[in-house]
């Protein structure tokens, strides 16, 4: 941690005379990020210059207003829609510091989360001005509202486009299914909390062309026992129509815009948008839609299920179907009795067998592993084992490729 500077005025980053030498593990921070912008500027998204804009979408790309393909490099600044109300990072660095390093490492696009509770209250103040703004001592003054315009401004300056998301309605942590935040409703925040916000921010940036967009809401998801839905019509859970009713909304104060529509289900699930396609069925949103899905490994199982089972999938089923085959084998010497005759016991009935019943034996052997029911594996944990694993990598198989097309991966 650092230190409290004697002056009073808390923390930060030590200051250098123009032209001294940086210190040194700042030194090092900045030679590995601009050995990365080398390489990073040749293949990520350029800033888009001011005659390229409004962009719209044609098809699945993203074009600017003459119809040329842009290609959006974009960087989650995190923050402002926790309790703190401000971005991270303006405790330790100036915002133009923050704001340059977005262009300088190949990025040309910003997304912009904020909580609604910011945007309908524009003298909401932030909590701890003297911690979170500690580099910024200018903005510590500021509302909430105001120093997200702060940030927005240092970002649209330097030509990186921004994307406004509504991450949540009560400034917070996201996201749980707990949390009350799962729908873009809550119990303090109704949907007409919910139009309004949409409608304050996308005003409030009219007059910023590099505000480009507006992400309707984050990581639609469960809410205690309410499960969100898409084409279903049911207007509280139908998140295909409240987006299309958050577009309207926001597009009647901006209609050049682009619309971000995350997936339910924590944003990974889109595979019901082809049933109910609202950027072709809505005319507001022809043009105009941007689909968003989110990547969580650990909630994808056709992406766990590929790496952890598919992978092996030659080895585990050869060892299962030997391993069945083998204890159904087993199994199938089961005395009249049921007790299990081993392979010693079978050799030894076959050497005290008079002669001419060997044969006659081995073939009744032979019939039975391969005619008599196999009412002996329920007395054979081993052999019910081997059945599941069996059953288990089949259920596997097909979840996952089923899931494989649900997640969209």
């Amino acid at each position: 941690r650092r230190q409290p500077r004697r002056d009073g005025r808390g923390g930060g980053a030590p200051k250098r005379r123009p032209g001294g030498p940086r210190p040194r593990g700042v030194a090092a921070l900045v030679g590995v990020l601009s050995g990365c912008a080398a390489s990073a500027q040749a293949s990520l998204g350029k800033v888009v210059p001011a005659h390229r804009l409004p962009l719209r979408t044609a098809g699945r790309y993203v074009v600017d207003s003459g119809g040329a393909r842009v290609q959006l490099a974009c960087v989650n600044l995190y923050g402002a829609h926790m309790s703190q109300l401000v971005m991270n990072g303006l405790d330790a660095a100036p915002l133009a510091e923050l704001a340059a390093w977005v262009p300088a490492l190949g990025f040309n696009c910003a997304r912009l989360p904020f909580a609604l509770e910011m945007a309908l209250r524009r003298d909401l103040r932030v909590p701890e001005p003297r911690t979170s703004l500690r580099a910024n001592p200018e903005l510590q003054r500021l509302s909430a509202l105001e120093v997200f315009d702060a940030v927005v401004g240092a970002m649209t300056d330097l030509g990186v486009v921004v994307f406004l998301n509504q991450h949540v309605s009560t400034a917070g942590w996201c996201c749980s299914g707990s949390d009350g935040e799962g729908f873009w409703y809550t119990d303090r925040y109704p949907e007409a909390a919910w139009l309004d916000g949409l409608a304050a921010m996308a005003a409030r940036y009219r007059g910023n062309r590099w505000v480009v967009g507006m992400d309707l809401r984050n990581e639609v998801r469960p809410s205690g026992a309410a499960i969100p839905t898409w084409g279903t019509g049911d207007p509280a859970t139908d998140w295909a129509l409240a987006a299309v009713r958050g577009a309207t909304r926001v597009l009647r104060e901006r209609d050049d815009l682009l619309i971000v529509v995350s997936g339910i289900m924590y944003g990974v699930r889109m595979v019901e948008v082809k049933s109910r396609p609202i950027h072709a069925t809505e005319p507001a949103l022809r043009n105009r839609t941007i689909y968003a899905t989110h990547y969580y490994y650990g909630w994808c199982f056709d992406l766990v299920a590929k790496d952890y089972l598919i992978r092996e999938e030659g080895k585990v089923i050869l060892f299962a179907c030997w391993l069945w085959l083998l204890l159904a084998a087993d199994a199938a010497t089961d005395g009249p009795d049921g007790a299990l005759a081993s392979t010693r016991d079978l050799a030894n009935r076959i050497d005290t067998s008079p002669g001419g019943e060997s044969k006659s034996l081995l073939r009744r052997s032979s019939s039975c592993a391969s005619l008599r029911p196999l009412a002996p594996s329920a007395r054979r944990p081993e052999l019910l084992a081997a059945s599941l694993l069996l059953l288990l990598m089949a259920a596997c198989v097909v979840v996952g490729k089923r899931l494989e097309l649900a997640c969209g991966h």
